[in-house]
């Protein structure tokens, strides 16, 4: 899918969020969404992490009504953070109550699949109550059995969400967080015939910024940020072996903004990216692939130009023991900016977690992320880090809590510099599921 907003801004929803953790708690209930008979040259599940294992006694049981399955969910949470508006003069402190229930319904046919999930997340603010926000998602997903081999995957999602303090946004003081809708869609293809694997996808896009409003009272127009955006990818894999292959791919996006103000600080462009890279999954030990791209991508406005040059993507995962995986991350994309007069910036981001299960129903993650932003056409240079410390703890099929806390600190250089900040949450979740 094409992404609802940067993953600067993403990440950063994220991490403030606070202790959404309990993601093992239904990883059974995840894992039966989509499933499909294991080729062994590429699903050979020779490896299983942490937070994939299988927790019979701590699995939702849900309701069932013939072929459908139904699974609430139910998160109360409690954050406290010193910095609630991401602020380098001025930090204020306050608690945050969350609420978020979910539903997800899963269909259980011989054939096809069809999986709906709804969330409702509610932030309440103790003290700077017009922080206050409450966001809607909801998607479809599915799955067309056509053969053994060809599968079609359709999805549908919709969001009305907020953007948060930590985000790379207008550079003004605003009165409350910028709120925006997304609408996305996405067809996927696959066809695996013995050691050969292709794979191609369609995805859509349309972003709507709603205009804020300044600490003087004043509206802060956002109709520039609104886009809408196309891509395409496409993959192909070779299995040399059941534990290493080689693949290629090869995407291109069309990304469409609203009227600017004046047309030459429009954003809009087309562009490609080609690379290639290997996969690799050796049992008990490591399971991973990375890939060495090139893109390139082309603004209509001259004052832009064009940004071409290497990026790059991976995973590797790295089995220390039984009861501990260590996994790595890292990618360089190309981002939009949502400063007017811009066109976006380089991202590179790398991750380190660790996911440690000493007792069956305790998992313990340490993790830590660091993003560096190099601008395009200005003389900026931001980079975000982000540390977090977070226990997992599953009390029964129905209960299970978490206790996290995090640190994010960003720095801006250059002569075209943002303000920094730094930003640390302590968050509690009570997690209540059927």
């Amino acid at each position: 899918m094409v992404q609802a907003s940067q993953p600067y801004r993403r990440r950063q929803r994220a991490s403030v969020a606070g202790c959404a953790a309990l993601c093992a708690f239904g990883a059974a209930t995840a894992s039966r969404a989509l499933a499909q008979e294991a080729n062994p040259y590429y699903e050979a599940g020779q490896n299983i992490s942490v937070r994939e294992r299988p927790r019979s006694d701590y699995e939702a049981v849900g309701a069932r009504w013939g072929a459908i399955f139904f699974y609430p969910q139910l998160e109360i949470g409690a954050d406290w953070t010193d910095n609630a508006l991401a602020s380098d003069t001025n930090p204020q402190s306050d608690t945050i109550i969350r609420i978020n229930p979910r539903l997800q319904v899963i269909s259980d046919w011989p054939r096809h699949q069809i999986v709906l999930n709804f969330d409702l997340d509610r932030n309440q603010y103790a003290r700077l109550t017009e922080e206050s926000s409450t966001d809607l998602k909801a998607d479809l997903n599915g799955r067309v059995d056509i053969s053994h081999s060809l599968t079609v995957t359709p999805r549908v999602s919709f969001g009305l969400l907020t953007e948060p303090r930590t985000s790379e946004t207008i550079d003004v003081d605003l009165a409350k967080p910028v709120r925006y809708d997304t609408v996305q869609a996405s067809t996927s293809v696959r066809r695996e015939v013995g050691r050969v694997r292709l794979s191609t996808d369609l995805n859509y896009a349309r972003l709507n910024y709603h205009d804020a409003l300044s600490v003087d009272g004043d509206v802060v127009d956002q109709n520039y940020r609104d886009n809408r955006r196309w891509v395409w990818n496409g993959r192909a894999d070779y299995a040399l072996a059941p534990s290493f292959r080689l693949f290629a791919t090869l995407s291109g996006n069309i990304r469409r903004f609203a009227p600017a103000e004046f047309d030459i600080f429009t954003q809009d462009s087309q562009g490609w990216r080609v690379g290639g890279g290997a996969g690799v999954d050796l049992t008990h030990l490591i399971r991973g692939e990375f890939q060495a791209q090139y893109l390139h991508q082309s603004y209509r406005s001259p004052l832009f130009g064009s940004v071409s040059g290497p990026s790059f993507s991976g995973k590797l995962e790295w089995f220390a023991t039984p009861l501990m995986t260590v996994t790595g991350t890292a990618e360089r994309a190309l981002e939009d900016s949502a400063q007017l007069g811009e066109s976006g910036y380089l991202l590179s981001s790398f991750g380190l977690q660790i996911d440690h299960e000493p007792l069956r129903n305790l998992i313990l993650t340490a993790r830590m992320r660091a993003d560096f932003a190099d601008f395009n056409g200005v003389d900026r240079r931001d980079k975000l880090v982000t540390a977090e410390a977070r226990a997992t703890f599953l009390l029964s099929r129905s209960l299970g809590t978490g206790l996290s806390m995090q640190h994010i600190t960003r720095s801006s250089s250059g002569a075209d510099a943002v303000s920094g900040f730094d930003v640390n949450v302590v968050s509690l979740s009570l997690i209540l599921q059927r």
